[in-house]
């Protein structure tokens, strides 16, 4: 059974994103959260700057009737699973959130706290790890397998059986060609079209896709 309500981590453009699909699954936001002090990112939602605020916040309610997610975007997967992990071991409950235009093969596996944004798809027997997000019109197709905290940005399009490794980001417009793997941690710039496998840790930008140094 889905929680009643939600607290979001993270302030910014992804927070928004999440509220509008949370609240028209027919959640409530209770709090949003982040690190550092910012504006409300939803008018009339308060905003708790840094843990102690959000420990104290908790500590006047039930952990286990509260779902979480974290709307930490871009090539920050790594910051995405420690603040799941930490909200987790509060007690609160891990969500997957999918927006309603968002297409999922039934045989697709999605892992908790995973995000599928606008118009995005999962292909048929493909499997994505936890805190993996498919923003908006970004697709994983048939036998891809992704790892914990990836992030396809919008548009990025990742063709039949890619392996992708953790906290991966391909960017805005990508394409990686079929049965290639990307290593963890690698970042795919905005309109590359990757042709052979990415090692570990490595950004590649262009067409073909080249390797770049740091």
């Amino acid at each position: 059974m889905s929680p009643r309500a939600a607290v979001i981590w993270g302030a910014r453009g992804h927070c928004r994103v999440l509220t509008d699909i949370l609240r028209a699954a027919g959640t409530e936001l209770a709090a949003t959260a982040d690190r550092a002090t910012s504006e409300p990112p939803v008018p009339g939602i308060p905003l708790l700057t840094g843990w102690s605020a959000f420990r104290a916040w908790l500590s006047e309610r039930e952990a286990a009737e509260l779902g979480f997610l974290v709307a930490i975007g871009g090539g920050r997967g790594a910051d995405r699973l420690e603040v799941a992990g930490w909200l987790a071991g509060l007690g609160l409950r891990e969500m997957t959130l999918a927006h309603a235009s968002a297409v999922a093969e039934p045989s697709a596996h999605i892992a908790p706290g995973c995000h599928l944004l606008a118009g995005s798809v999962l292909g048929a027997g493909a499997r994505i790890g936890r805190q993996t997000i498919l923003n908006t019109r970004a697709s994983a197709d048939h036998d891809c397998v992704l790892g914990e905290g990836v992030h396809l940005a919008p548009g990025a399009t990742v063709c039949g059986e890619v392996s992708i490794g953790d906290r991966a980001f391909i960017a805005t417009g990508a394409t990686v060609l079929p049965k290639l793997t990307i290593g963890a941690d690698a970042v795919i710039g905005a309109g590359a079209v990757v042709t052979r496998d990415v090692a570990p840790g490595a950004t590649v930008i262009g067409v073909p896709a080249r390797e770049v140094s740091a």
